[in-house]
């Protein structure tokens, strides 16, 4: 992965900028005198930045503030929630699509959170991120409204409780090949990835599923363009694996009749959909981020849209990103608006294959159309209150360059191209799993892409 504008180490404020995101997570790891291992799927570089803090340098230790947070409440986000970031992007994609660069595009669920690291998770906490991402969408979703109580208990979430439901689920027989890679989480700075979420969403009777992709073979089949399933000759790209498949994902699906002629279906709708899909999260060996969407370019290429829990928003991204942000509901049982706070009381103190992939951390104006997948059997139609005219989501986009905007969140396929194997994770959204399925998924499965 090529390096990317993440300013000075937060414990000895080197610059970073320079560096790959292996050589800034090994910086990190020097710090807290961590040395990659095997078991976490990680190699050290031959060539690293060796530079050494002065003698008898000590990191700064920070406060941990493990709080969590997702749109539908009243109080105010911590800082390195930003809520609001979808509508943004629709703005922002809008405009691109004004401009000819933007063919089409579809964003997820428009109350998607960008949660990003904080100093005291700096360089280990991106898979925990991803995780509390997701968990704020399927706690503000209406598709399946029970989600939420079972992500809401025993344990709220947030990271120290993350580390604390895996270690229970592994008590009862869950994942023992990762219980016998990672011992203990409790406490620790220890990297998580896709298949260890897959383990806490389980155990919780959250239905998730995993994807692995080997981007090595180059196989001969169908396209997505447009919407449209065509079937080529040519062999795909490694990307266009993992593209095609998110295309896929988060395209609509009409029914069967219409099914065939899907671009005649989209071609009159708004050029930027923001539908109720969930975000998905993708691993690879050393990070994972968070897929909003996908972006077709004007060349027919396909962006995907991600939030990055490694990169923080600038202050004038996030302020404008915050008045575009919709009120809501959740459902609580009586579909009122649930007014708890939810800052968590944490717990505990401050595979070599792509499945045990582990992740360390690395930044118009109008209503939005929320476009229902005829997927998902028991979607149910947003609240007036929720996407009524009553507030407008404010176009804040010509504040700052649109491009440079949408620069920092897409992954293009030269960038996807870097790595060969990725791994997603997806919530179907069907119904809670029942105690039957739930403890029939102590054993981690995939399915597998090539």
């Amino acid at each position: 992965m090529t390096s990317t504008a993440v300013g000075k180490c937060a414990l000895c404020s080197q610059d970073l900028d320079f560096l790959t995101i292996p050589d800034r997570e090994l910086h990190y790891q020097q710090h807290f005198d961590q040395p990659s291992s095997s078991s976490s799927g990680q190699t050290k570089p031959r060539s690293v930045d060796t530079s050494k803090p002065k003698k008898n340098w000590k990191p700064k230790l920070f406060q941990e503030n493990d709080t969590f947070w997702r749109s539908s409440q009243l109080e105010p986000p911590p800082a390195n929630y930003t809520p609001g970031l979808i509508p943004l992007l629709r703005n922002a994609l809008l405009k691109s699509h004004s401009r000819g660069d933007t063919r089409r595009a579809i964003l997820c669920f428009a109350q998607t959170v960008h949660i990003c690291r904080e100093p005291w998770d700096a360089g280990w906490g991106c898979g925990y991120r991803n995780f509390l991402m997701l968990c704020a969408a399927l706690m503000d979703q209406q598709q399946q409204p029970l989600y939420y109580p079972l992500l809401d208990a025993p344990l709220s979430p947030s990271i120290r409780n993350l580390q604390a439901l895996i270690e229970t689920a592994w008590k009862e027989g869950f994942d023992e090949e990762g219980a016998k890679d990672l011992k203990k989480l409790v406490g620790t700075r220890k990297w998580i990835g896709t298949a260890d979420l897959w383990v806490a969403f389980s155990y919780q009777g959250i239905p998730v599923e995993l994807v692995d992709f080997n981007l090595k073979n180059n196989p001969r089949g169908a396209l997505l363009l447009d919407g449209v399933v065509e079937m080529t000759l040519m062999p795909l790209t490694g990307p266009e694996i993992v593209t095609n498949w998110v295309v896929e994902y988060f395209t609509p699906k009409t029914t069967s009749t219409e099914r065939s002629n899907m671009y005649q279906t989209l071609k009159g709708a708004s050029p930027v959909l923001v539908t109720d899909r969930m975000p998905i999260i993708l691993q690879h060996n050393g990070h994972s981020r968070t897929i909003v969407g996908y972006e077709v370019d004007k060349r027919g290429v396909v962006n995907l849209i991600t939030f990055d829990p490694g990169r923080v928003p600038s202050a004038q991204v996030r302020n404008a990103a915050l008045s575009a942000s919709l009120p809501a509901t959740t459902p609580n049982g009586s579909g009122s608006l649930k007014r708890s706070a939810s800052n968590s009381s944490s717990v505990g103190q401050s595979g070599n294959s792509s499945k045990r992939a582990r992740s360390s951390a690395d930044e118009d104006g109008s209503d939005i159309e929320i476009i229902h997948d005829s997927r998902d059997t028991h979607a149910e139609k947003p609240t007036e209150d929720k996407f009524s005219g009553k507030k407008k989501a404010q176009d804040n986009t010509n504040l700052f360059s649109t491009n440079g905007l949408l620069k920092k969140y897409r992954l293009d396929p030269k960038a996807l191209g870097k790595n060969k194997q990725y791994q997603i994770l997806y919530c179907p959204m069907t119904a809670p799993l029942t105690e039957r399925e739930r403890m029939g998924r102590k054993f981690v499965t995939s399915q597998k892409v090539s």
